[in-house]
């Protein structure tokens, strides 16, 4: 199957990216690592065609989901949490937060959890980029 190798041959140049969601596939954020999973068991085919040509295009509600599912996947790696920085509209300095307070950010859809957001689809719109070079 041509995706299963095209998805392979972005894994294997986009390492830092292959666990990142990228896209909701049977009601449920999936990562590249995920979706080559799914189309090489042939489950959701079409949902995850879809994903993949959609990668980087979501509508807002959809990232909504997508940096949740991000944060959460942060959080449930071992090791030590690092503390990441959020620079908001018009600041000069950033603060510094931890993963536990950017999800919770983010389940607010507060300021933060905005800013944290518009972040995130920068970092989807490029992996959608990489992607479609693979594609």
């Amino acid at each position: 199957m041509a995706q299963v190798e095209k998805l392979r041959r972005f894994i294997n140049a986009n390492k830092a990216l292959a666990d990142v969601p990228f896209g909701i596939v049977q009601g449920r954020a999936i990562t590249p690592r995920e979706a080559l999973e799914k189309l090489r068991l042939g489950l959701a085919l079409e949902e995850v065609a879809i994903a993949l040509e959609q990668a980087g295009l979501d509508p807002e509600p959809q990232d909504w989901v997508l940096t949740e599912a991000y944060y959460r996947k942060l959080l449930a790696l071992p090791g030590p949490k690092p503390s990441i920085y959020v620079i908001s509209e018009g600041a000069v300095v950033g603060k510094q937060i931890t993963l536990e307070d950017a999800l919770m950010h983010v389940r607010r859809r507060d300021e933060t959890g905005r800013g944290l957001l518009k972040s995130y689809q920068g970092l989807l719109g490029e992996m959608g980029q990489r992607m479609k070079k693979y594609a």
